[in-house]
């Protein structure tokens, strides 16, 4: 009896150093954390073995968070020690963990075996590493900040040392945003009802159960995937379809230039030549500046310009004796009146 309750006490014991060690305090139905250097929510509740997707709303309200992307060090949380909390308002439904914005059903544009009432937390971008590269350096690329992710990336993609990652070795990397470009899988949320198994899960969402039993492992925070809990979301990598960009259109190729014969006509009482960079000219190449030198006779001046396109019969806008030459050929008439 004794050699029990001493047991006992020593599993208390470790229990209480282990959670004092990490920043928490458990106590009768909640448990408090301090939130450490890269810390998330949604991580915290995965190592504590707490079901974020059923205690989002609860734990938003408990601790009056607006933004949970920015926690602070040292910030004391208030989490669920037993069971799902409910908020005292209406509940504001599953959520994903980038912007916390309902998901639900419109998962299903994105990641192709998704089902209604499933939720999507999160992406995975799976990169084959290429030779020089380094994990730091492709989330670089990515965007995607490598200090706060890296247990993450090495429980995800089998990483034991970062400096023995062989060439061609598929690195997983979690991402907020749907990727573009890239192969990626879609953390999915899957509600367990009566009777489901891990395997079956799988294989409903063809998901190959003994090529990724220890990423479903770390995916649930759990060592034995042969206990799941009717009501609990079991999440699981579904294969997810990347966006198709819009194509930017072409812009449309200006025509090639055509020259064209400049037509001229006089009301009498003058003459007028035609110049383009100071050269008489006769004809001319669309694009060009045309300018009109009028040479009106003794005791007149020049009453009007204008110049028409031949073909439509569209008047070329005149600016100071000067138009550009269209596409088309033109008629120039200059008409003189007596001062």
């Amino acid at each position: 009896m004794k050699k029990s309750f001493v047991r006992v006490l020593l599993s208390v014991c470790v229990a209480a150093m282990l959670l004092g060690c990490v920043g928490i305090t458990a106590f009768a139905d909640n448990i408090t954390y301090t939130v450490r250097s890269g810390d998330t929510v949604f991580g915290i509740c995965q190592r504590l073995g707490i079901d974020f997707a059923k205690n989002e709303a609860w734990i938003k309200q408990t601790n009056n968070i607006t933004n949970y992307k920015a926690l602070r060090v040292g910030q004391v949380l208030t989490l669920p020690g037993n069971g799902t909390k409910t908020t005292t308002a209406a509940a504001t439904g599953v959520t994903n963990i980038a912007s916390f914005t309902p998901m639900g059903v419109s998962a299903v544009g994105t990641v192709a075996g998704a089902k209604t009432g499933d939720i999507v937390v999160s992406y995975l971008i799976n990169h084959k590493l290429l030779a020089g590269e380094t994990v730091a350096g492709v989330c670089a690329k990515l965007g995607i900040d490598f200090d706060s992710n890296a247990a993450t990336i090495k429980a995800l993609s089998g990483i034991t040392s970062w400096n023995k990652i062989p060439v061609g070795k598929v690195i997983v990397i979690p991402s907020l945003t749907v990727p573009t470009g890239t192969s990626f899988t879609a953390i999915v949320g899957h509600k367990v009802v009566g009777g489901e198994t891990v395997a079956g899960i799988c294989a409903s969402y063809g998901v190959d159960y003994g090529k990724n039993v220890e990423q479903l492992k770390a995916l649930n925070s759990t060592t034995n995937l042969n206990v799941i809990r009717v009501g609990q979301y079991f999440y699981l990598p579904v294969a997810g379809v990347a966006p198709t960009p819009t194509p930017t259109p072409s812009p449309t190729p200006a025509p090639a230039p055509i020259q064209s014969d400049l037509k001229v006509n006089s009301s009498g009482h003058g003459t007028f030549i035609l110049t383009v960079n100071g050269v008489q000219v006769q004809s001319a190449t669309s694009g060009q500046t045309v300018t009109i030198v009028p040479k009106p006779a003794t005791g007149f001046h020049v009453s009007a310009v204008s110049v028409v396109r031949t073909d439509n019969g569209e008047f070329i806008p005149v600016t100071n004796n000067t138009f550009v030459m269209p596409y088309a050929p033109v008629r120039i008439t200059v008409d003189f009146a007596a001062n």
